[in-house]
């Protein structure tokens, strides 16, 4: 009878510490929200931000030296239908302006900024996996290629590429 007693204790106490461990974890869980403008910069160089340049929405998207009060710096996350897209947080709710969305360019293997009329499902559909803390991979789930860079320099053009585990220059900072 003793020993099943310890049995039991032992057991409730193990349980006790990975279901408690286990809503430690899910409670750090960041969460990128959508219609709520981002900054978004590489882990290969956390002072280098995703940036419209000059704020012209006809060129492609790059890294840019992060300043997060740069509206061309800012990104947003919306739905359509039931994919997610990264709007150009500059371009959403102007009048005149076409709302711009990241989309993957078959031409070239590049990220570029396509009107929302123009987006579709495949090219436009973007994925956000999270791999702890604020940091994130960026991934068009339709190409099987993520969001990446060839190198983490300014005006380095943001490129759909295949998955590379151990690269910085896919993995992406979030913040407000």
């Amino acid at each position: 009878m003793k020993n099943m007693l310890k049995k039991v204790c032992l057991f409730t106490t193990l349980m006790v510490s990975v279901f408690g461990a286990t809503s430690a974890i899910a409670q750090e869980v960041p969460v990128i929200n959508i219609y709520v403008p981002y900054s978004i910069s590489s882990k290969a160089n956390t002072g280098l931000a995703i940036d419209i340049p000059f704020s012209d929405i006809t060129n492609k998207p790059n890294l840019f030296a992060k300043d997060l009060s740069k509206g061309n710096q800012r990104w947003m996350l919306g739905r359509c239908n039931s994919y997610v897209w990264v709007y150009a947080n500059q371009t959403v709710a102007k009048p005149g302006i076409a709302q711009m969305v990241m989309a993957y360019s078959s031409v070239d293997g590049c990220v570029k900024l396509l009107p929302e009329v123009e987006a579709t499902a495949y090219n436009s559909s973007i994925d956000f996996h999270n791999l702890g803390s604020s940091y994130y991979r960026m991934y068009f789930p339709n190409m099987g290629k993520y969001v990446g860079v060839d190198s983490a320099t300014p005006w380095a053009n943001l490129k759909a590429l295949p998955y590379s585990e151990a690269s910085d220059k896919q993995k992406w900072y979030v913040e407000k």
